[in-house]
């Protein structure tokens, strides 16, 4: 994440009280003389972002043998630099320092920063360091709507590094570098668009149209659209409805399921165009995958309940062992891929490949929830009119629901930090 850029100096207080006895003053000293600084503490190690400065609350204790320190000096990975006068100590071998200062909350980011101290002489004290954490504006307590001037209902939204892109009913797909200001673009197909994927190199949309059946689309940039030819072998166009798609880096895999009964399809491809069948089909219906870093994760529902498969590659696939009512509608993966989370008929979560269980705290989760999202600190889940945030995917607290109807839900990434939500007639909500 990109760091805080800078620390609103200066320094506000600080105050030097003594541990021992006085010293000596003057300048002069040794290198052995130098001083030294200990138990560095600090409070708060983390801010809300854009809740205006966050005053922070420090200490650490001081030898100086001399007796004679001069200035205190912090520095931070982002440049920011502040100093000091020690004037306070002077004559004191011994002590506590204790500061505070400002931080800028109005850039999303985190960083780490040095102190050390100088004595008259020249002499310089060891470093300490610290890290104030990411400042956080995740936790969905206010949402904004923002226009598109569409009707369609979004389906699916991704954040691809430098914009988020939305797909959804009538072939809509609407863009936009932060959240706030959307453009709706031309995607030369009527389909219902369930899912968009980044490849590195371009954007893969897929869904269906009613009268013909899947439906794949791409473009290099997110506004010129094509819709290629897709070929799958062995598999009727017109039975066949595309419901999710993910890249690993080497390969893509769209899911979906067979109109005419239900079960599921499992297709990879290397350019979107040509597409393998994964043999066999799964019993389920497949309505969402994703590609957590180390292996594609599909899930659906089956005769039984929810489904969840995984897979390193999209050829070989595995059912995982899940129990429940519902499906699976959409999955979210987290802490590197280790912790994987789904919702649909209730929240799952599946902590470092443990297997998957129920969430413990369902009173606070909202019934049926369609949509989940990780901020790097928080899971968020909704359905259309609730919402409910979780550090761990097991305790939930209920959050404010966006105004739009959620079927889908993002965090968006350094220097954005914000959830989009997309839902019922083209509706899109930001938080913060």
């Amino acid at each position: 994440m990109s760091p805080i850029r800078r620390l609103i100096p200066m320094v506000i207080c600080l105050i030097v009280s003594s541990c021992g006895g006085g010293g000596g003053g003057g300048g002069g000293g040794s290198a052995g003389s130098a001083p030294s600084i200990s138990n560095l503490q600090y409070s708060p190690s983390s801010a809300f972002g854009g809740t205006g400065p966050a005053l922070v609350m420090g200490s650490a204790q001081f030898s100086a043998p001399q007796g004679n320190l001069a200035s205190f000096h912090l520095t931070t990975s982002a440049g920011a630099t502040q100093s000091v006068s020690l004037a306070a100590a002077a004559g004191l071998t011994s002590g506590t320092i204790q500061g505070a200062f400002q931080i800028d909350t109005s850039q999303l980011g985190n960083y780490t920063f040095d102190v050390w101290v100088v004595d008259s002489g020249g002499n310089v004290s060891n470093h300490l360091s610290g890290t104030f954490d990411v400042v956080l504006g995740d936790l969905a307590q206010s949402w904004t709507a923002r226009s598109t001037n569409t009707t369609p209902q979004l389906n699916k939204v991704i954040w691809a590094g430098n914009r988020f892109v939305a797909v959804g009913d009538s072939g809509l797909i609407v863009t936009s570098p932060d959240g706030n200001t959307w453009t709706a673009q031309v995607s030369g197909t009527q389909a219902v668009l369930t899912d968009v994927t980044w490849t590195g190199s371009q954007y893969v949309a897929v869904g269906n149209i009613a009268a013909s059946g899947a439906v794949v689309l791409t473009s290099p940039d997110a506004v010129t659209w094509t819709v290629p030819t897709a070929s799958f072998p062995g598999t009727p166009l017109a039975g066949l409805d595309l419901t999710g798609v993910a890249y690993s880096g080497t390969n893509l895999v769209a899911v979906g399921y067979n109109m005419g009964d239900n079960t599921g399809r499992i297709f990879t491809s290397t350019d979107a165009v040509n597409w393998t069948a994964v043999s066999p089909n799964p019993a389920a219906q497949l309505d969402t995958v994703i590609w957590t870093g180390s292996q594609f994760v599909a899930g659906g529902v089956a005769s039984s309940g929810p489904a969840v498969l995984h897979s390193p590659d999209g050829a070989a696939w595995t059912t995982d062992a899940i129990t429940g009512s519902g499906g699976i509608s959409a999955l979210v993966s987290a802490a590197s891929g280790a912790t994987l989370l789904g919702v649909g008929g209730a929240v799952w979560i599946n902590p470092s490949g443990a297997g998957w269980q129920a969430t413990s705290n369902a009173a606070n989760i909202p019934s049926f929830p369609l949509a989940v999202g990780w901020s790097g600190h928080h899971y968020l889940v909704c359905n259309t009119t609730a919402c409910a945030l979780s550090a761990n995917g097991q305790q939930w607290s209920a959050a404010a629901a966006p105004p739009a109807g959620t079927q889908s839900l993002v965090w968006g990434g350094p220097g954005i930090g914000r959830w989009i939500a997309v839902g019922f007639a083209g509706q899109i909500a930001s938080s913060p």
